[in-house]
């Protein structure tokens, strides 16, 4: 992880990972896939959604929702995802 002027941004890089933990952030979250496919589950949003995002497609998590990040397709995948710092109030 590395920080750039109060954000956070992170590569992931794998052939099929887990399922991530449930995270959240102060921020809103982009997750970008640049191989393959992911599906992202929302499971505290007003009714649990599944996502799913292609290669070239991204996903924006608002602040403060619950997210889990689950490759469910067996072929590898890869994302770059970041997260803005929290808004001011």
């Amino acid at each position: 992880s590395s920080q750039v002027k109060g954000s956070r941004q992170r590569a992931h890089s794998a052939s099929t990972f887990a399922p991530s933990a449930v995270r959240r952030h102060d921020g809103d979250a982009l997750l970008h896939v640049t191989e393959g496919e992911i599906h992202v589950h929302t499971p505290e949003a007003e009714t649990a959604t599944w996502w799913r995002a292609r290669e070239g497609e991204s996903v924006v998590i608002p602040q403060g929702f619950d997210y889990r990040i689950v490759n469910q397709s067996g072929q590898p995948a890869r994302l770059i995802s970041g997260s803005a710092p929290g808004y001011l109030a």
